[in-house]
């Protein structure tokens, strides 16, 4: 859409395309995470979010995954465990 809208009003781009990829996956939990916070990490390889959803589930988002995820595919449970 922004493109579109950048062309009718005739702006270039002036940034540069940053490609980045991410693993996203729900799971239940066992531990001492509260399950009723959001809880983030950051290190040098990145940060991950965890996201309540209730009963000890949580959704994760992580920078940098492991493998070259695409659109059509989806991290496997060990590679989201080693995240």
């Amino acid at each position: 859409m922004q493109r579109n809208i950048r062309r009718s009003l005739r702006l270039e781009f002036q940034g540069k395309t940053l490609e980045e990829n991410y693993a996203l996956g729900d799971f239940y939990l066992d531990g001492d995470l509260a399950d009723t916070d959001f809880h983030i990490f950051s290190s040098e390889h990145g940060f991950m979010g965890l996201f309540p959803m209730g009963k000890r589930r949580f959704r994760m988002i992580a920078s940098n995954p492991l493998s070259r995820p695409s659109k059509d595919t989806e991290p496997a449970l060990e590679e989201l465990q080693k995240i």
